[in-house]
């Protein structure tokens, strides 16, 4: 890999993301999934790179998930840049979407656009962004605040 070369990590945690043949080739980016079937020499599985999907997720321009908790608080809590391919049938999905709006190093993409050509245009914009500062992880925090208020004196 050389210099100026953009790591993009693939993680739909447990459903089936896009298939590597979908991924768009684009120059200067490489793609890193788990178990990414070999053929491409764009693509790099995980498992070659001998460590987790979160240090990934840190060393990445770009991650690509689904809604969901676990890469979307990974991701952010770094300052990565996050492409969300939105799943409406979640229910936290509405949620996500009006959450990361505000935030200017992620994008959602709707599903019937998670196409090669879509994800194309939606890395390139986000390569274009300067990458984010981390978003502190103070949701604990947030959440014991909000449940004392609600409880009894």
């Amino acid at each position: 890999m050389s210099e100026g070369t953009a790591l993009v990590a693939v993680g739909f945690g447990g459903l089936p993301g896009a298939a590597v043949a979908e991924l768009p080739r684009l120059d200067g980016v490489v793609w890193v999934q788990a178990d990414a079937p070999a053929g491409r020499s764009d693509v790099v599985n995980l498992a070659e790179l001998g460590f987790d999907f979160a240090d990934l997720a840190a060393s990445a321009e770009v991650v690509l998930t689904k809604s969901g908790y676990g890469t979307l608080c990974e991701t952010l809590a770094v300052g990565t840049r996050l492409l969300m391919v939105s799943r409406p049938d979640w229910p936290e999905d509405a949620g996500m979407r009006a959450w990361l709006a505000g935030r200017g190093t992620a994008a959602v993409l709707p599903r019937a656009q998670a196409t090669a050509g879509g994800l194309a245009r939606a890395v390139g914009d986000l390569l274009a962004r300067p990458r984010g500062l981390p978003v502190p992880p103070d949701g604990r925090a947030a959440a014991v605040a909000a449940v004392r208020r609600r409880l009894p004196v």
